[in-house]
């Protein structure tokens, strides 16, 4: 099991597959509906993953420790997170170089460069933001809806800005209005 935990400003990630709590167990087994509703055979699956464990001296062959305040925001161009720049970085030039795998990439950042206006070289500090998204695969769980929910309430975006919210699925999305957050977010400004 991965986990990445806060502490003292830092964040850190580690796999530790000991100690597992029952409730992780039924929260992964529920969140990937591998749950079917037979307790039988949870605890089946429940005393099968308590057979694995790290052993206490495990040696890994690399770890990587990275503070989050060293780690820039990142915002996405267009609808591909592997257009994600830092805030603080000037904008990338497309590469056009012979392969077509990356001649077509070049071609798709300089269509969404020309689409939003902006042009290699430039900051992006300082740029006016008129469109927030919040959703879709990569950040459109119910826990990432939760956690934007709690930072927009009882605020307002502002009446230039167009602020859209996508949940991940139909499930993430009655699921949110259950729980009362796509109110807020209407409550917001946002669509």
């Amino acid at each position: 099991m991965v986990q990445i935990a806060r502490q003292s400003g830092k964040t850190a990630m580690f796999q530790e597959i000991k100690n597992v709590r029952s409730e992780r167990i039924h929260y992964l087994l529920k969140r990937t509906n591998r749950l079917n509703g037979s307790e039988t055979e949870f605890n089946q699956a429940l005393a099968d993953w308590g057979t694995l464990y790290s052993d206490p001296d495990a040696c890994f062959d690399i770890e990587h420790r990275f503070s989050a305040t060293e780690v820039a925001p990142y915002v996405t161009g267009d609808i591909s997170p592997d257009q994600a720049i830092a805030v603080s970085a000037l904008i990338p030039a497309p590469d056009k170089t012979a392969t077509s795998e990356v001649s077509t990439k070049g071609d798709a950042i300089s269509q969404a460069l020309r689409y939003m206006g902006l042009s290699s070289g430039r900051s992006l500090l300082g740029l006016l933001i008129d469109r927030v998204f919040i959703g879709s695969c990569t950040n459109g769980r119910i826990e990432d809806l939760r956690i934007a929910a709690a930072i927009v309430k009882d605020k307002r975006i502002a009446a230039s800005v167009r602020g859209m919210v996508v949940p991940g699925s139909g499930a993430v999305r009655r699921q949110a209005e259950e729980e009362g957050l796509a109110q807020i977010f209407i409550d917001a400004g946002f669509e």
